[in-house]
């Protein structure tokens, strides 16, 4: 779609806006990577990567992209308020969706990675490590309902670990993946 946008552009009688919005796009693509695919999470997945700047940028910039502290609002409402690195969250940071769902912690290079928490506005709570994006690590997930899994994760996936009802109660374990009844 880009790509024919600025062929309709440039085969057109060129005045200087349209060289404008022709410069302005090739230097977001450029400053993106070409990374124009991003999936910014939705309240059940993990956050696959935050490189696209659709949106407004305040703070610290290095090269003319984000580097130190600063704050990344996006055209649909999503924030990235925290540390950058080379055009990327990178570092601690809070990543609020336009749903009030929030991701508090640590990033690697644009992905959600280290220790962090993770609210989601139903209700749902994960606090733990994360790796690549993913839940991944020991961590304790606890539904709207107070019931807790306390254990291992592993790509999301409750691997090890045990169920707890809000009183304490045992409903279940995990072993590497399987569910097994108390």
């Amino acid at each position: 779609m880009i790509n024919q946008l600025i062929i309709n552009l440039l085969t057109s009688t060129l005045s200087k806006k349209k060289l404008i919005i022709v410069i302005c796009i090739l230097l977001t693509s450029f400053l993106s990577g070409c990374q124009l695919k991003v999936r910014i999470p939705d309240k059940y997945e993990s956050c696959v990567c935050i490189t696209k700047y659709d949106g407004n940028y305040y703070g610290d910039r290095k090269d003319g992209i984000p580097h130190g502290q600063g704050t990344m609002i996006w055209t649909k409402g999503e924030e990235y308020k925290g540390e950058w690195q080379n055009g990327k969250p990178h570092g601690k940071g809070r990543l609020t969706l336009t749903d009030k769902s929030f991701y508090d912690g640590e990033f690697k290079f644009g992905k959600l990675d280290g220790q962090g928490s993770s609210i989601i506005i139903e209700g749902h709570k994960y606090i733990g490590e994360f790796k690549d994006g993913k839940m991944h690590g020991q961590g304790t997930f606890t539904n709207v309902f107070g019931n807790k899994f306390v254990g291992e994760m592993k790509d999301n996936m409750r691997w090890n670990g045990v169920y707890n009802y809000k009183d304490g109660k045992i409903i279940g374990k995990v072993v590497n993946g399987e569910k097994i009844k108390p």
